[in-house]
């Protein structure tokens, strides 16, 4: 009997570490709220930091299902858009209708902890390369 006991006791012991749940050993995903801290814009060489504000404020929401919604002020005028998105590696894709467009992005990121960072870089009609990186903390 002593040794029936001592069966039970190890296959509930085992059973409940298979069970854990997997979401739970990934602590740094993208899903849910992130509130912009700064943008940094890099164009010849020189590094411009812009700190959130009243005139510079974004807010992004990363949903489960694969959607994405953002909100504030940019420049001092409204901004607010929604897509899907999705990553690969330290990829992360952005897909916005936009007057009747579809425009798709691609962003390098940067995850960990409650901080997380998303950069692109454009080239003008100049042929000049724009490199905006922005910067959330968790929220």
């Amino acid at each position: 009997m002593k040794n029936l006991l001592s069966m039970l006791l190890v296959f509930s012991f085992l059973f409940t570490i298979g069970c854990e749940d997997d979401d739970a050993t990934t602590s740094d995903t993208l899903v849910g709220v992130w509130n912009m801290t700064s943008i940094a814009v890099v164009y010849d060489g020189a590094t411009t930091t812009i700190d959130a504000s009243n005139d510079y404020s974004i807010v992004i929401i990363f949903n489960e299902d694969g959607t994405f919604s953002n909100q504030g002020v940019m420049e001092g005028e409204s901004h607010s858009e929604t897509g899907t998105w999705s990553t690969q590696g330290n990829k992360l894709t952005t897909i916005v209708e936009e007057d009747g467009d579809t425009v798709t992005d691609i962003w390098d990121y940067t995850l960990s902890g409650s901080s997380f960072s998303m950069s692109i870089s454009e080239t003008d009609d100049n042929g000049d390369i724009w490199t905006y990186t922005y910067n959330f903390t968790k929220g």
